[in-house]
């Protein structure tokens, strides 16, 4: 757990909401969400006209570990870098849908504020609390949501 503070979301250097999430810190239910969790966005620059000129403040870099190696390069280049293209595509299904042009939305989707979260929810018993639950319930703010999960059961 050490290790993993040192990325903490919230001594991020950047201060745009990058970085690790212990366990019960985020609070949607009574006992704080049963969850843990690395948020990540488009990799900009700390210095980017956008982040500096609008008050963007989440955009910026990413706060990656020092010590694991690989982990930018496969989750970052490869996934995260994959579903932002798959998001284009699902926008272009979109405009398409409403009669546009396929690139209807590709101005205003040069820079989204697209957020992956690579969340850990731990095994839960047989018998649950009802008042510790792994995410209370919430709504996502997005345009929309790409959820990828395993074959486990328990995301809804």
């Amino acid at each position: 757990i050490e290790d993993k503070m040192k990325l903490y979301i919230g001594s991020c250097p950047y201060k745009n909401n990058r970085g690790y999430t212990p366990m019960f810190e985020e609070k949607l239910s009574l006992k704080g969400d049963l969850k843990e969790g690395f948020d990540l966005a488009m990799e900009l620059p700390a210095d980017d006209k956008d982040r500096i000129e609008r008050g963007a403040s989440l955009y910026g870099p990413n706060f990656w570990p020092e010590n694991l190696q690989g982990f930018r390069e496969c989750i970052y280049d490869e996934y995260y870098l994959t579903m932002l293209s798959l998001g284009h595509q699902v926008l272009e299904a979109f405009a398409l849908s409403l009669h546009l042009p396929s690139n209807y939305f590709k101005d205003i989707c040069q820079k989204p504020m697209v957020t992956m979260r690579l969340l850990h929810y731990p095994p839960q018993p047989i018998i649950i609390d009802e008042y510790q639950l792994g995410c209370g319930s919430h709504t996502d703010y997005e345009c929309f949501t790409l959820l990828s999960q395993s074959n486990q059961s328990g995301l809804q």
